[in-house]
């Protein structure tokens, strides 16, 4: 998996394409830790936090972003 650290050079470049990919890159980065860190509190590896149901509305929240992220990317 990649890191956050590997989309900097995107995330700086001039061009706006790569810097939506690198936007891209970034939201699944973060989506797919939160789902894990999510699955690990269902598991009960950790214990569970007075604020979860936000959690699971923020991967919702993150999820519809990803996709409108990628319908972008698939019309250029």
């Amino acid at each position: 998996m990649a890191e956050l650290k590997d989309t900097i050079d995107l995330m700086l470049s001039e061009d706006p394409i790569e810097r939506l990919n690198a936007e891209y890159q970034q939201l699944t980065i973060r989506a797919d830790k939160l789902f894990g860190f999510i699955q690990m509190i269902k598991k009960g590896k950790v214990a569970k936090p007075a604020n979860f149901s936000l959690f699971k509305k923020q991967l919702s929240i993150m999820s519809s972003y990803k996709k409108i992220l990628e319908e972008r990317i698939s019309l250029l």
